[in-house]
């Protein structure tokens, strides 16, 4: 499981500009570069459902090895995302909510919802990545 924080902007999701003049000419031209915050890999075996922390609407779900870009439903909320496995055989969970906005490993737990006693440990590995898409 990887996180990759995008970590150039201050809200919820990044746009920066440039002025640049182009050569031999006194035009200017505006340079927009819109990139995601977070980005999420899943690296499981299992399909996973990412959400903002306490609320209803799932942003995305996610197969094995795929990645999706992460945004927050709501801005003023806490910035903590929750995490649910899908499995044919179990029904699991939700996670609690996961910091993904500190760099570092980020290890929880996942419940099955039969038996709370079966439990399934992640870690999330969140960095840093300044490039632009």
């Amino acid at each position: 499981f990887f996180f990759s924080s995008r970590r150039r902007h201050t809200r919820c999701s990044g746009v920066s500009w440039a002025r640049r003049c182009v050569q031999e000419t006194d035009l200017y031209t505006k340079v927009i570069s819109i990139t995601p915050r977070y980005i999420v890999m899943n690296k499981t075996n299992y399909r996973i459902s990412c959400k903002q922390e306490g609320d209803k609407a799932v942003v995305f779900d996610l197969q094995s090895q795929q990645f999706n870009y992460f945004h927050w439903i709501d801005c003023r909320k806490e910035k903590r995302m929750s995490i649910k496995l899908h499995e044919e055989n179990r029904e699991w969970e939700w996670s609690g909510g996961i910091d993904i906005t500190t760099v570092g490993d980020a290890p929880f737990l996942i419940c099955a919802r039969d038996d709370k006693k079966i439990t399934k440990y992640i870690k999330a590995d969140i960095r840093t990545d300044n490039s632009i898409i």
